[in-house]
């Protein structure tokens, strides 16, 4: 798991990093990780991101699995259209198909009770207006390869944090910064 600064809910540039996260990984099939990692490398059956927009621990996550002897190459993957992301626009086709997605499911979010109260919930949590759902798709639709990339740079800038769960040699993957956790405080 990868595990960097998120955006807050109330940030003017929230649709810029709810449209990058499903472009990179948050929509799975069609997403930036999922074509190449999963698809192309078969490195792992799964690999996803997902935007956390807690009011004081906002985060974007990149969670995967893969067996031990494949760790480089899956971190270097990842790295590697990480930087795509901070150096280039993402592909007209994939932000498309980010926007259309995001913009699509909602509707299959409202289909039952509980579905529907969480999210009256979340616009009040959220202090959303009570027409949001109706601006959303234009808020979507306003994002812009460039404006995703420069969300990119925010979000994507910094080194993450980096969490590996297997054998002690995997720490090398990370070189000095690693902390081996042999025994979990706590846990029985």
């Amino acid at each position: 798991q990868q595990v960097w600064p998120g955006v807050s809910r109330k940030d003017e540039n929230y649709y810029d990093a709810l449209v990058l996260n499903a472009a990179w990984g948050g929509l799975g099939f069609g997403s930036i990780l999922t074509e190449d990692i999963r698809e192309d490398r078969g490195l792992t059956y799964g690999i996803y991101t997902s935007l956390s927009t807690l009011d004081h621990a906002p985060s974007l996550t990149l969670s995967t699995s893969t067996q031990h002897t494949n760790l480089t190459e899956m971190l270097e993957r990842i790295t590697t259209h990480r930087d795509a992301l901070l150096t280039a626009p993402i592909a007209p086709d994939k932000l498309q198909l980010a926007k259309d997605y995001l913009i699509g499911s909602l509707p299959l979010n409202l289909t039952s009770n509980d579905q529907i109260a969480s999210i009256l919930l979340n616009l009040q949590l959220d202090h959303l207006p009570i027409d949001y759902l109706d601006r959303r798709a234009a808020k979507i639709e306003n994002v812009t390869a460039q404006s995703a990339q420069e969300m990119a740079k925010k979000l994507l800038g910094t080194a993450p944090m980096t969490v590996l769960v297997g054998p002690a040699s995997i720490a090398q993957s990370l070189g000095q910064n690693a902390t081996v956790v042999e025994d979990l405080p706590n846990v029985e």
